[in-house]
């Protein structure tokens, strides 16, 4: 049985980011500028392979564990220094500026998505999202994402995250693919609503496994 935990200390954060780099670079073959906003970068530590950014030290990270191996993981990033989230370090993300707040202070940004490829179908990216929003809506953040990935976007779908943008923009122009911008409003609502419909999705599977 998979479970899900925030991640709280620094080991488990760098078993996230090995994660990440062995899903999204070896696997998917993501392929990021060398100078870029975020400082994407990889680094090897404990002779293991990490996708580490100027974010990594800044989010809460929730992983997904099947006893205890790290079987997927999921962030939400907080502002910088300057009062501005990872998307807005990026000149063409100036299309969505509009629905963002001015004073981002209260606002998260979902990044960093990775599920190991053999663990896809579970649920798990489902899980992930339910902590994460449980999460902001705990401490009273709203929450911004802008994901290209067909599964998390058909999975915002069903939930009825407020999809501002279709197709707004590509954080590099080598991406293959441009990104839909969602963003929810905590104050209105809109993350109560998803945690309880994620939750209904989670009982409706529960149901058709029994």
């Amino acid at each position: 049985m998979v479970i899900i935990k925030q991640l709280n200390d620094a080991a488990s954060i760098e078993d996230a980011c090995a994660l990440l780099h062995n899903r999204l670079i070896e696997q998917i073959g993501w392929n990021f500028l060398p100078k870029n906003p975020s400082q994407l970068r990889v680094e090897i530590r404990n002779n293991r392979h990490l996708l580490v950014d100027r974010f990594t030290d800044n989010a809460a990270w929730f992983g997904a564990f099947d006893d205890s191996m790290l079987v997927g993981c999921l962030r939400v990033t907080f502002v910088d220094e300057n009062n501005k989230l990872e998307i807005d370090g990026y000149k063409n993300s100036q299309v969505i500026q509009e629905y963002l707040p001015e004073n981002r202070s209260n606002c998260t940004e979902m990044t960093r998505i990775a599920i190991l490829k053999n663990y896809s179908g579970l649920g798990i990216l489902r899980s992930l999202c339910l902590a994460a929003f449980k999460y902001c809506d705990s401490n009273k953040y709203s929450i911004c994402g802008a994901p290209s990935n067909v599964h998390v976007i058909s999975l915002f779908k069903r939930i009825q995250f407020p999809l501002k943008m279709a197709n707004a923009f590509k954080y590099e122009e080598q991406d293959p693919e441009s990104v839909h911008f969602y963003f929810a409003d905590q104050g209105k609502l809109e993350i109560k609503n998803m945690i309880m419909l994620l939750e209904s999705l989670d009982k409706s599977r529960e149901s058709a496994c029994a």
